[in-house]
């Protein structure tokens, strides 16, 4: 197994255990397990199909994009499908589930595709289509 592949699971456990302490009232800004893996540079590009897609450049936006997703939704759950090693990058297949605070629930797979330098993460991005993500990895979908 790469080692980009290995470095993605803890992303996808350390993310578990931050939703996990989020949803318990804790500060998610504690969550070092979480912040650690990724670089203080990092960029995290948002779906494009989503509303008021955006682009968050750092720990501090990335922050305060993973709050405004904590403020809507109670409940976050993304569960790794598929590690697809391709480079500098891992596409990885998931299944998330949200539930808002009102009680609207959403579930959807959106494969994401996270960068590395150094053992850390240094660019995020999802696509809803994964022959899509494939290709921006540089496979063919």
């Amino acid at each position: 197994m790469s080692q980009n592949v290995e470095i993605a699971q803890r992303v996808y456990v350390a993310t578990a255990s931050l939703l996990e302490k989020a949803a318990a009232g804790g500060d998610i800004s504690d969550a070092h397990e979480y912040w650690e893996l990724f670089d203080p540079d990092v960029v995290l590009v948002e779906i494009a199909e989503f509303p008021d897609a955006a682009t968050y450049r750092g720990l501090e936006q990335m922050r305060r994009w993973l709050q405004g997703y904590l403020d809507i939704f109670d409940k976050i759950s993304i569960e790794p499908q598929e590690f697809v090693p391709v480079g500098d990058r891992v596409v990885v297949s998931t299944h998330q589930r949200f539930r808002s605070k009102v009680g609207i629930e959403v579930e959807q797979e959106i494969t994401q595709v996270l960068q590395f330098r150094d053992d850390k993460v240094i660019y995020a991005t999802g696509y809803r289509d994964r022959s899509n993500a494939l290709k921006a990895a540089g496979l063919a979908g």
